[in-house]
C-alpha cells in the first residue's frame, strides 16, 4: 500500500511507470488531499487518482455527505462537518464516489474509490493541515481506506 501526501512536483516516465504498473499488479493508492494536485502536467498519474484539483474556497467548517454508506470506508457513517480546505476537483463520472459537499450549488466528491487494473485506489479530499487530520472522520476514513486499498484480493498468492 502507498499513502501519497504530495503536492505539485514532477514525476520521470520512469517514476510513473513504475507507479502505475506497481499499482495496476494488484496493490494499493491512497491518495490524501492535495494528491489531486501533484504531477499536474502528468495526465497518465492524473487519469490513475480519477481527478484532479482545480480550486479551492477559502479554509472553512462545511457538511460531507455520505453517499454510500454500505461501503466498508464509509459504512456507519453519516452527514458531519468538517473545518477544512475543501477540494473542487475535476474528476471521472467513473469513481465510485463515497462523499461529497456542496460548493456553489454542486455536489462535489469528498472521497471516491476507483480498480486500476487489479488494483485498488481511495481519494480522500480531506486533510489540508495538522488540526484538519486530527478530524476523527478524516482519521476513520483514512485508516478505513487504507484497509480497503491495500486488502488482498481472494485467491492472490495461490
Amino acid at each position: 500500500l502507498l499513502v501519497f501526501y504530495y503536492t505539485v512536483g514532477e514525476i520521470t516516465d520512469a517514476q510513473k511507470n513504475g507507479l502505475l504498473n506497481w499499482l495496476a499488479s494488484g496493490k494499493g493508492y491512497v491518495g490524501v488531499h492535495s494528491a489531486a494536485d501533484s504531477f499536474r502536467g502528468c495526465p497518465e498519474y492524473r487519469a490513475m487518482v480519477g481527478g484532479y484539483f482545480v480550486t479551492h474556497p477559502a479554509y472553512r467548517q462545511y457538511q460531507v455527505s455520505i453517499k454510500d454508506a454500505q461501503h466498508p470506508i464509509t459504512e456507519g457513517l453519516d452527514e458531519f462537518l468538517v473545518t477544512d480546505e475543501q477540494y473542487i476537483t475535476d474528476w471521472d463520472p467513473r469513481n465510485h464516489v463515497l462523499a461529497s459537499a456542496l460548493w456553489k450549488g454542486d455536489a462535489m466528491p469528498v472521497a471516491w474509490t476507483k480498480s486500476w487494473g487489479d488494483g485498488r485506489l481511495f481519494y480522500l479530499a480531506l486533510g489540508h493541515n495538522p488540526d484538519s487530520c486530527r478530524d476523527e472522520n478524516f482519521k476513520l476514513m483514512l485508516r478505513r481506506g487504507c484497509l480497503w486499498a491495500g486488502a488482498v484480493p481472494a485467491g492472490a498468492g495461490e
